[in-house]
């Protein structure tokens, strides 16, 4: 009901981990295979929770689908196997008389062998047809027989997960940047800016917060920001449209005129014809 390391064969190993795609960690001894990508894996937790009942169960058909996800056409040694599996660990329990002691009350499955295993059986058959996609995901993948604690399994994967949070962070906030610097050529990025895109969200939906872009920002994006701020012009908008109005206004006319005429300080009004003899300039 899981994925080991023993499952898995992967081909031409040197390229994929010197390509960052799967790394080889070890710990007391114990190999351990961190993906970059998460794998796709189904989970049982519903299905402990919630035993099933009958064969009529919707949750029957559901955990099928799963242990065939993982157990893919199996033959018929697996499918006995599969229904053991089932019948064993998720059917519903009810009490009755011990055959061997009738006496004595036991815990028995309400499941029987015959009745989930038929639809083992079908199951496999459709599986062509009724292909399943798990929606949960993991990145660390351990040995069958590992030895590592429960514990430390738990607090390896959220290691792990923090760091692909933050990369994956990370490369938002620098599509993001590379996207306003694409689209607004003229125009300065800020923290503020890449937040009011609403383009960086969180795992909760919610659109990043200046702080949050501040944190995740990467040394690279920092370092293209900082080349594209160095020559954008304009501080926002607001600055861009003052300017283009500027640009209709007559060339003789002195600052104090263009400062009241556009609601801007003399100082930027010089910024607006340092600009346009800059441009001008390279026309030329």
């Amino acid at each position: 009901d899981t994925l080991c390391i023993e499952d898995i064969h992967i081909d031409e190993w040197d390229i994929i981990a010197g390509g960052g795609r799967i790394i080889k960690e070890e710990y007391d001894g114990e190999v351990v295979l961190v993906f970059k990508n998460p794998y796709r894996v189904p989970r049982f937790n519903q299905f402990y929770a919630s035993r099933i009942k009958s064969v009529e169960d919707p949750y029957l058909l559901e955990v099928v689908r799963r242990l065939l996800y993982l157990n893919p056409l199996p033959d018929g040694l697996l499918k006995k196997k599969i229904t053991e599996y089932i019948v064993l660990k998720f059917s519903k329990l009810e009490m009755k008389p011990s055959k061997v002691k009738p006496t004595e009350m036991i815990a028995t499955p309400v499941l029987t062998f015959e009745g989930v295993h038929a639809v083992v059986c079908q199951g496999a058959i459709r599986r062509g047809v009724t292909e399943y996609l798990p929606d949960n995901e993991d990145s660390v993948m351990y040995l069958r027989q590992s030895n590592l604690s429960k514990n430390f399994k738990i607090k390896l994967r959220a290691y792990y997960r923090a760091h692909m949070i933050k990369d994956l962070l990370e490369s938002a906030i620098h599509t993001v940047t590379e996207h306003l610097m694409e689209h607004r050529t003229e125009i300065k990025v800020t923290d503020t800016r890449i937040e009011d895109t609403k383009l960086v969200t969180t795992d909760n939906g919610k659109s990043a917060s200046v702080r949050t872009i501040r944190k995740y920002m990467s040394p690279r994006t920092k370092r293209v920001v900082a080349l594209h701020n160095e020559v954008a012009p304009f501080k926002s908008e607001t600055t861009q449209e003052k300017y283009n109005c500027f640009l209709e206004l007559d060339s003789g006319v002195s600052l104090e005129f263009i400062s009241e005429s556009l609601q801007i300080s003399k100082s930027t009004a010089s910024e607006f014809r340092k600009y346009k003899k800059l441009t001008s300039e390279l026309k030329i």
